[in-house]
């Protein structure tokens, strides 16, 4: 079942100091997060968080800090980049149809 998130409950997945708001499959924002997310100053990033966060958020997932990880996965800076791109220029927010025009740009990029 996915998770609604709404103004009442966007704090429950803010990191203070984040940025960043990443929505992964599981996850519907609302229009009104998305506004709060914007006047914030937070990019929506559609996909997997991979970097060790706080403990009081409930999108946090396991792994290793992002920017060492970006720092040798080049793959991972263009997907980053590609997303930015299409949520912010394009203003493209299905989270499947970014995953399938990341997936085929990298695709493309690979041959």
């Amino acid at each position: 079942m996915k998770k609604l998130i709404t103004k009442k409950n966007i704090n429950d997945y803010l990191i203070e100091d984040e940025k960043e708001f990443y929505v992964d499959n599981s996850m519907i924002i609302s229009p009104g997060v998305k506004d709060i997310l914007r006047n914030k100053g937070i990019v929506i990033i559609y996909g997997n968080r991979k970097e060790n966060c706080s403990k009081n958020s409930a999108v946090c997932k396991e792994v290793t800090s992002l920017d060492e990880e970006e720092k040798s996965d080049g793959k991972l800076r263009i997907t980053r980049a590609i997303t930015s791109l299409l949520t912010q220029e394009f203003k493209i927010t299905d989270a499947e149809m970014i995953e399938e025009i990341t997936s085929r740009v990298l695709n493309r990029i690979e041959k």
